[in-house]
């Protein structure tokens, strides 16, 4: 029983990681072009800028991807980024993040750029002094006026894009209809870019009863989309473009193609000589889970934590306490994975006592398989009972094992997306813990320490299940090469405290059995 059981646990963990590291290595795509390179391609196409027919009351206004050089371009930093805002719908046509490794373009298509609002008409620059910086001005039917501004939030308030409709008439005139895309794509750092394609999608987080942010992550297939959300976007691994608008102001939510959003808005009557707004609160930036978690609006459900997320991110919120004692995310793996190890304490005592009671009934084991060697049944009957009978339990040693298999999963999903390891350095080779170890030092030196550990351990009687053990250090060093070193460096402490831990305490069982 026991063995089958070790085989089993071993089995699946190697086909788990043998599939993140075969999709990790297989699934390459070409990365899009940059959208600087996008606008230059614009810039040689035309210099004229065509008008685009008014929309009728009460229908969406007609998309249209029109390679034409923007009448203007007004650049601003915005947030955490700089920004290039054009004229065609006041859109985003470069938004340049501050990355530690330098900038990054998150504005995959300069056309229609992001968070583009299509009205049938481009927008131009209010007067020198007359609304903020970030303030753009289109002329819309029947005389109205819409005003788009990009209002900033801090540390603790989203920043909004807040467009109002004004009706300088006498009469009340019926809003045309209006849309707001993000997309299509997103842009991601150099390093992520080759897997940029199979980590970007459209998601939204439904609303929960009664309101919370607990509600559930989708992703949004391509159609038409129903239901109420608390917020949509468009993300990748590293970063998120999200807005939430009041479901109550949407008349239609639709993914047109993949890893574009367009949502159209209902039309409003604005009173004669008066006003109409929408306030639309956004994000665009990284996917920094105590950053959004800062929001209180469930943007930090947009990090892709895995199977094991609850788990995932209790050890995020882990990890980022020890960074605030060590002030280095790769200190704060390894003092974590203490941490670990001192719960895990009493289990894995248990577990070297059962693997030193094993070994003293290696003999008898023996014995008794070859005397029922043709009789299986009577075989593990037999043995079950002598290890009854000397108070040795074959399953105490799998228990730290099944204990560890969803830890190092949640541990996976956290260090694998956790956007705060992106760039971190630990110490001299090691300069970004969300990459693989560039000299594969630290998975050598676990398959090392793997390969010690299991020496000391218990002798398995069964010849393959021996070569399997052998071999399985190799297999581990071999899966490990290719993924983040950050999650290397915590199976490396993991296996180093295991070890440390086995020697110091394998004479003194060793004595009492």
């Amino acid at each position: 029983m026991d063995k089958n059981l070790v085989l089993a646990v071993a089995l699946s963990f190697f086909v788990y990681l043998g599939w993140f590291y075969y999709m990790e290595k297989n699934y390459k795509t070409a990365a899009p072009a940059s959208a600087p390179q996008a606008a230059q391609a614009l810039s040689r196409s035309s210099s004229r800028v065509p008008t685009a027919p008014s929309a009728m009351p009460g229908t969406p206004p007609a998309r249209t991807r029109r390679a034409t050089v923007p009448a203007w371009s007004e650049q601003a930093v915005l947030g955490g980024g700089k920004a290039v805002v054009v004229s065609r719908g006041a859109a985003l046509a470069s938004f340049r993040f501050a990355d530690p490794a330098g900038e990054v373009e998150l504005v995959e298509s300069a056309a229609p750029g992001l968070f583009a609002t299509n009205v049938g008409t481009d927008f131009q620059k209010p007067a020198q002094g007359a609304l903020t910086p970030l303030s753009f001005v289109a002329a819309l039917p029947r005389g109205l006026r819409l005003t788009k501004e990009f209002v900033p939030g801090t540390k603790k308030v989203l920043p909004r894009i807040r467009m109002s409709i004004a009706n300088p008439s006498s009469r009340a005139l019926r809003t045309p209809a209006w849309t707001l895309s993000l997309g299509p794509g997103l842009g991601t750092t150099a390093g992520d870019a080759e897997t940029n394609a199979k980590a970007l999608r459209v998601a939204a987080l439904t609303v929960a009863e009664p309101p919370s942010t607990r509600g559930k992550v989708l992703d949004l297939k391509q159609g038409l989309q129903a239901g109420t959300f608390q917020w949509l976007a468009v993300d990748n691994r590293y970063f998120l473009a999200a807005v939430l608008p009041a479901s109550s102001d949407l008349a239609r939510i639709e993914v047109p193609e993949p890893a574009e959003l367009l949502l159209t808005f209902k039309e409003r009557v604005v009173p004669p000589r008066g006003e109409t707004a929408w306030d639309i609160p956004y994000y665009l930036g990284s996917k920094g889970y105590i950053e959004l978690s800062r929001y209180k609006e469930g943007l930090e459900r947009s990090v892709n934590l895995g199977y094991f997320s609850q788990l995932a991110e209790f050890a995020l919120k882990a990890l980022y306490a020890c960074h605030r004692l060590t002030d280095n995310w790769g200190w704060a793996i390894i003092l974590l994975t203490l941490l670990i190890q001192t719960l895990l304490f009493p289990m894995t005592l248990k577990t070297f006592k059962t693997q030193a009671a094993m070994r003293k009934l290696q003999p008898e084991v023996a014995r008794l398989q070859q005397r029922y060697a043709k009789e299986p049944q009577k075989l593990q009957a037999e043995m079950m009972e002598l290890y009854r009978k000397e108070g040795a339990n074959p399953l105490g040693g799998c228990l730290p094992m099944l204990v560890q298999i969803p830890v190092f999963y949640a541990l996976y999903g956290a260090l694998r997306n956790a956007w705060e390891l992106h760039g971190a350095a630990w110490i001299w080779w090691i300069r970004d813990l969300s990459a693989k170890d560039p000299y594969y030092v630290l998975p050598v030196v676990m398959g090392g320490l793997m390969f010690l550990q299991n020496r000391m351990g218990q002798q398995l009687p069964d010849p393959a299940q021996a070569r399997m053990m052998k071999w399985m250090p190799a297999i581990f060093t071999f899966m490990f090469l290719k993924l983040p070193s950050g999650l290397v460096l915590y199976w490396l402490t993991n296996s180093l405290a295991t070890t440390l831990i086995q020697a110091g305490f394998r004479n003194k069982f060793a004595a009492a059995t």
